[in-house]
């Protein structure tokens, strides 16, 4: 599946994406076997107090905040986009460890921007 979508993505996410892109469920053992990678996903759960609520609004929003950053990147503005990528990195700082796949994403996208 890592071949397909996104290393840094949850293990879940991966699988959800390949069955819509490719019309197919991955069993690898890194996507059957979710045990050591879900305690690193949960730590935006346990810093919002397991308000699945509250953990699911930031996580769309940063995630909403990167596709900003790759938007802006497509039509030009690498100023947007670089700004975009900054407040995703910003506002998940504190909450979400630097190996976060969210903060790694952000930093792609910043990176593109000023590549």
């Amino acid at each position: 599946c890592i071949a397909y979508t996104e290393l840094y993505r949850p293990a879940a996410s991966r699988r959800l994406t390949l069955e819509k892109s490719k019309g197919f469920t991955c069993e690898c053992v890194r996507c059957a076997n979710t045990s050591v990678l879900k305690a690193l996903d949960t730590e935006l759960h346990a810093a919002t107090d397991g308000n699945e609520e509250v953990a699911d609004e930031k996580a769309k929003e940063w995630e909403d905040g990167i596709d900003a950053s790759r938007a802006a990147y497509t039509i030009g503005d690498f100023e947007g986009a670089v700004e975009s990528a900054e407040r995703v990195l910003e506002s998940s700082d504190g909450v979400l460890r630097d190996g976060h796949f969210l903060r790694l994403q952000a930093r792609l996208a910043a990176l593109e921007a000023h590549i």
